[in-house]
């Protein structure tokens, strides 16, 4: 059990890094670069979705994916196109995937921001074309027995190495809210 609650501590240490990190004893997130699209105001429309799709290049779209936060994921939902459709859509529940926006699917991050003034709310790309990340395969565990003996507990220790960096932004858009 140990080995599965390591595991999703290491998953999300990197995802944080990779979506936010700045370089600094972590790798330089998604968010420090990429093109980009600004959001007047904090506020969010269908055609504001529309625009940050577009803004991305072609031959981008066929494994582009939307990131965004459980609340931004919220506002989204509650848009509706010209005919008062929801532009989200529900599908099946696979893959990490919670739908589709535009045909495209969505995957929730709480590392992401919320929609607020100077954040960065929503990200949409082919991540795999846009971020290189190298993984040291060489992890470390190391058991802490004598630290925790008192309490009858042992301790364990992990360290795992990761690097990257967005290495081509055109590949992604990185949609930011404007303060006016």
């Amino acid at each position: 059990e140990f080995e599965t609650q390591m595991v999703q501590d290491f998953a999300l240490k990197a995802e944080a890094g990779i979506i936010k990190g700045d370089g600094s004893g972590k790798p330089y997130g998604l968010t420090t670069s990429g093109t980009a699209y600004t959001l007047s105001a904090a506020a969010l429309t269908s055609d504001d979705i529309i625009k940050i799709f577009h803004t991305l290049k072609a031959p981008y779209h066929p494994n582009s994916h939307w990131i965004m936060s459980n609340d931004t994921l919220c506002k989204v939902r509650l848009l509706k196109d010209g005919q008062g459709q929801y532009i989200f859509h529900q599908g099946e529940f696979t893959n990490g995937f919670v739908g589709t926006i535009l045909g495209r699917p969505v995957l929730i991050s709480e590392c992401m921001d919320n929609i607020a003034d100077t954040k960065v709310p929503i990200l949409y790309g082919d991540y795999g074309r846009a971020y290189k990340a190298n993984l040291n395969p060489d992890m470390t565990l190391q058991i802490l027995m004598e630290k925790y003996a008192e309490i009858g507990c042992r301790g364990i220790l992990g360290i795992l190495w990761l690097d990257g960096r967005p290495v081509n932004p055109e590949a992604y858009v990185k949609v930011a809210v404007d303060v006016q």
